[in-house]
């Protein structure tokens, strides 16, 4: 059991999904496709097809919760391969504002292997 102050995890379900899927649904696909705990202190996001509505859906200790969120313009930026990734909560923000998870013009960080 977890600690219901922690920070749930952020695992995205990539590819599509079917959203006529409820509850019981994704909570099979979670464990039959993914071998995924629904019942972990996770938050699972799945993507439509159309890349303009998301669910949400996590365990909150004797329930489940299933939100969904629907953009009325544009279209979020989703990874399309089948698969789950781990997600930071500043990257889900990026997500909900129509960014990249990755983005592409971060500056690398060197490291020196000798001091001149």
């Amino acid at each position: 059991m977890y600690k219901r102050d922690e920070r749930p995890d952020i695992i995205l379900i990539t590819g599509f999904t079917d959203f006529r899927c409820g509850i019981n649904s994704l909570t099979m696909k979670l464990i039959e496709e993914f071998d995924l705990d629904p019942f972990g202190n996770c938050l699972y996001v799945f993507m439509s097809k159309s890349k303009d509505k998301m669910k949400i859906l996590y365990w909150g200790g004797s329930g489940f919760w299933l939100l969904t969120y629907r953009l009325e313009e544009g279209k979020f930026k989703w990874l399309k391969n089948k698969d789950t990734k781990k997600i930071t909560h500043e990257q889900m923000e990026w997500l909900l504002n129509g960014l990249e998870i990755e983005p592409k013009g971060y500056i690398k960080e060197y490291k020196r292997s000798v001091i001149l």
